[in-house]
This record gives C-alpha cells, structure tokens and sequence, in this order.
C-alpha cells in the first residue's frame, strides 16, 4: 500500500504548486473579493440520450436507466436552488463556477443558467484540484473528488435534492452527511469551519496517507 501519488500535489510541500484564489479569480475575470463558490458535477448520464444509454449499459453490463431518472432529477433541482439562490443579495455577491463532468456536454439547463446570471461560470480549464485549493465554499452530489478536497484540509457540503440508489452510490458516500432541501443549502454560504460530511475514519480507510509521500513511497517499493 503506497497511497495515491495524485494527491501528493495537495500535501503542504506543494502549497506553491497552485494559483491563489486572486490570481485564479483574474484570470477568469471573476470578481476576487466575492465568496468563490465551486460545484463539483458528476451529473454525466443527467442529459445523455438513450442511445447514450444503451450503450453505457451494454459496456457496464448493468442498467443505468433509473440513476438517469435520478441524477436528472437531482441535477434539475440542484440548479433551481443555485438559480434562486444567486437572485438573494447573498447570491449576488458570490462568483458561483460550476465544474461540469466531462460527459456533461449537451446539458441545456447550463448554458442556459450561464445566460441569466452573469455570477454563474462554466469553466473547465485546469484541474480539480486548482479549484477547490481556491474556492470558498465547494459542493458535491456523488463525485470521487470529494478525496481530494479532503486531503487539501477543506470541507464541502453534499447536495442531494433526492437519494441516490445505493448500488450507483461510491462506497465512501456511504452514510455521509447531505443537505436535501434549499433552507439549508441557502445556509451554507455563511456556514463557518463546517465538519466534513464524511467521516475521517471511512476517508482513510479508502485513502492511505503516511508523513512519506506516496511517489517516495512507489519508488521504495520499486527500488525493493
């Protein structure tokens, strides 16, 4: 067990590695001095056809039909609350990037959330990463990377408007915290040093992490 060498570029040794939020904020033309706000999407079948669909299930071997029904669902409300959201005087002084899935490329609800709040972005470039060392307050539905925004030492809030069917659920997720209705994802904009939702004892059961970087630690074994 060596650990994951990806997440060897969120230890503190690495801190310089990344662009801060004002840098990455003029980059984007994003206003800096607004809370920066990054939702994490892993709503890849919402929007896909059921050709798409059949497809997937055929390569999987498992039917993906009803996780459709749900991430769409999810998805569709998930974004109702950011749209209401960004219309409150709170809402207007948050640069809002929602990171979509790579497999979230004919989503219309997002272009169209991108033509009526000029705070709503969507913005693929650099990694996840980047953006979360960045952001201020970050969100997920169901995606892995809720890894590494623990090993960067930030929290984060799962969204989940609906619950997921636990055989499309990832395991970590198992028993995590969510927030399932708008009064409290509306709070989490002001929320401060919120727990993270899931807890450290299932983060490190999946995730190994010693004082000695995981490359360090590939090569010993290479070396032995």
């Amino acid at each position: 067990v060596t650990g994951a060498v990806t997440l060897d570029f969120l230890r503190p040794e690495f801190k310089g590695y990344y662009k801060d939020k004002e840098e990455l904020c003029r980059e984007f033309g994003l206003d800096p001095g607004k809370r920066l706000a990054l939702y994490v999407s892993s709503f890849s079948v919402a929007y896909m056809s059921d050709k798409e669909i059949s497809e997937l299930n055929d390569l999987a071997g498992v039917s993906f039909d009803q996780f459709r029904i749900t991430a769409c669902k999810s998805m569709n409300k998930t974004l109702e609350w950011v749209d209401k959201f960004l219309q409150t005087e709170e809402g207007k002084n948050t640069e809002f990037v929602y990171r979509r899935h790579p497999s979230e490329w004919n989503s219309p609800i997002l272009a169209e959330m991108a033509a009526k709040h000029k705070n709503f972005h969507l913005i693929t470039d650099y990694s996840v990463k980047q953006w979360i060392t960045a952001a201020d307050t970050i969100f997920s539905w169901m995606s892995t990377s809720i890894a590494e925004i623990y090993f960067a030492n930030k929290s984060c809030f799962v969204i989940r408007p609906y619950p997921v069917e636990w055989e499309y659920d990832p395991v970590i997720y198992k028993d995590c915290r969510f927030i399932d209705n708008y009064e409290d994802f509306e709070k989490t904009f002001t929320a401060e040093n919120a727990p993270f939702p899931i807890d450290k004892e299932m983060m490190l059961s999946h995730y190994d992490q010693t004082d000695v970087p995981s490359y360090i630690r590939i090569a010993d074994v290479c070396e032995k």
